[in-house]
């Protein structure tokens, strides 16, 4: 029950990640937006594929982790593997390089959506004659505003980082039903 609760949540929830939707909107022609609504659906099983296997190696590795270490298994087997293969460490430093990337890439768009939220659904109904200067002005300070709260958020919220995952994509899930 657990486990199927788990893939409805992932299925449903990262399949309308809002700023995902947002670049679709963007295809050059209809074929190419329904080709991209029909990759989307099937995309969190190979973007997060990859994270899964990495902690069955790291179960695998470190059969006795305890369970506040087993947020960090990546840098876990990471450091391991660097530890062992010396000539690996380049390869490592990409690999951060390339999930930091990803990482900023995500956060980035989704600042980019919300703002765009705030500042088109919101203050442009209130203000439809604002002029564009001024809505790109309130976009980047409610960019702002939202990335201050959330990073407070990160650093006094106790919980895992699979918890914060599973509020995220709960909330998606409430969504799902409109896209």
């Amino acid at each position: 029950r657990q486990w199927l609760s788990t893939i409805c949540l992932a299925f449903f929830g990262i399949s309308v990640y809002p700023h995902a939707i947002q670049r679709i909107y963007a295809a050059k022609s209809e074929a190419t937006l329904i080709r991209s609504f029909q990759l989307m659906a099937f995309m969190p099983l190979f973007t997060t594929l990859f994270m899964v296997v990495v902690g069955w190696v790291g179960l695998a590795q470190f059969p006795n982790l305890a369970h506040s270490d087993s947020e960090r298994i990546t840098l876990i087997l990471l450091k391991d593997i660097g530890q062992r293969l010396p000539i690996m460490g380049a390869l490592i430093v990409l690999f951060l390089s390339a999930a930091i990337a990803a990482i900023m890439s995500t956060v980035d768009s989704a600042l980019l959506a919300i703002s765009s939220m705030v500042t088109n659904d919101l203050y442009g109904r209130i203000k439809p004659d604002t002029p564009q200067p001024t809505l790109t002005k309130i976009g980047k300070v409610s960019s702002w505003i939202i990335m201050v709260a959330a990073v407070y958020l990160a650093i006094i919220t106790p919980q895992t980082i699979w918890r914060i995952m599973e509020i995220k994509l709960e909330l998606l899930c409430q969504i799902a039903p409109a896209v």
